[in-house]
């Protein structure tokens, strides 16, 4: 589970594509790769720009890397931790893939960057 922390809130990212290993036994789900397939169950996270985000594993990872996908496909790695949102209003979709010596998980959220003047 990831528990993502912006503005002093707490929100739920959606678990996407894993494989996972217990007791002997391995299972592979595979699941939309994307951030924005995840909108209609999980609603963009409301943020005041330049907000710093918080990412709470349980268990915690023994690696993990995160992804910030903008809607017009642009992709740029978040080497922070934590990190800040940026100061352009808009959506943008977070990939967060941790991994465990039982395997790797991606987790999503998108979080909507308020224009400060709203």
């Amino acid at each position: 589970m990831l528990t993502v922390t912006v503005d002093g809130n707490e929100y739920e990212a959606a678990v996407g594509p894993y494989c996972w290993t217990s007791g002997g036994t391995g299972e592979c789900v595979d699941a939309a790769g994307e951030p924005f397939a995840y909108a209609e169950r999980f609603p963009p996270v409301p943020a005041a720009a330049s907000s710093e985000v918080m990412l709470a594993f349980d268990p915690a990872p023994d690696h993990w890397h995160v992804l910030e996908v903008r809607e017009d496909g642009e992709e740029n790695s978040v080497d922070s931790k934590p990190f800040v949102l940026p100061s352009e209003p808009g959506k943008y979709g977070y990939s967060v893939t941790g991994g465990w010596p039982q395997g790797d998980v991606t987790f999503f959220f998108i979080v909507e960057v308020r224009d400060p003047a709203d």
